[in-house]
């Protein structure tokens, strides 16, 4: 059932890609998701971000929600954004759903969710700057990307800080996904300072795209081919 929406949303951005982008077509991709979220909380009894399949349906939500709030014309940002949502649409096609409502004592707590959806904000804002990047969007616009991205994750960090030592008894474990975490963390702390340098166009937009082949590693690389406290299944 769950794959149902998935594939309603995910021909709706292949009609856009080939025929019309369409701002009413995206509200309704960003509606379905949304009814996904709703379902899975409901059959699941939590908010549903604890495999690949869940993560991935809200990272895409979370890229259209922010595309929507962000309105931009450039027919390149678009398309790039939008050949994005669909590869994401099409992985979750190929993951598999959860199979039971039970969930492990360390998930259940307001800390976990908070922790995946402020990270997953973040990933969405750098996926949004790194079209910005390929496009001819304003800078400020990709600037401040990079700088809702950097918040949102350095809250998305705090949460997951505390989660992890009142399930584990401490703050950092040092697996590969945390110190790939860490990684980001310092990188867009960074690249939010390029603004400060004259004739920083080039700069902002190389470290933008660098940026955002790093996330998308430690998000999927890791997590699927690496074994980690963060492991997707």
């Amino acid at each position: 059932m769950e794959k149902a929406f998935i594939v309603i949303s995910l021909c709706i951005t292949l009609y856009q890609i080939f025929f019309k982008k369409s701002q009413f077509l995206n509200i309704i991709s960003f509606l379905i998701l949304l009814t996904l979220i709703f379902y899975t909380t409901i059959i699941y009894k939590h908010f549903p971000v604890t495999g690949l399949f869940e993560t991935l349906s809200f990272f895409t939500f979370s890229i259209l929600g922010l595309k929507l709030l962000i309105k931009e014309d450039s027919a390149l940002y678009n398309l790039s954004s939008n050949i994005i949502v669909s590869i994401l649409l099409s992985l979750c096609l190929m993951a598999s759903t959860k199979k039971t409502a039970f969930t492990p004592d360390a998930l259940n707590t307001i800390l976990f969710p908070l922790h995946v959806a402020f990270s997953f904000l973040a990933y969405a804002s750098f996926t949004l700057a790194f079209c910005g990047a390929l496009s001819k969007i304003d800078t400020i616009k990709i600037q401040n990307l990079n700088y809702i991205g950097f918040v949102t994750f350095t809250i998305g960090l705090w949460t997951g800080g505390i989660w992890a030592y009142k399930a584990w008894g401490a703050y950092f474990l040092y697996s590969i996904k945390e110190i790939f975490s860490f990684v980001i963390w310092i990188y867009y702390a960074s690249v939010i300072h390029i603004r400060f340098i004259k004739n920083n166009i080039k700069l902002l937009k190389i470290s933008t795209i660098i940026g955002f082949i790093i996330v998308i590693f430690t998000y999927i690389g890791i997590g699927l081919f690496m074994k980690n406290t963060h492991s997707l299944g």
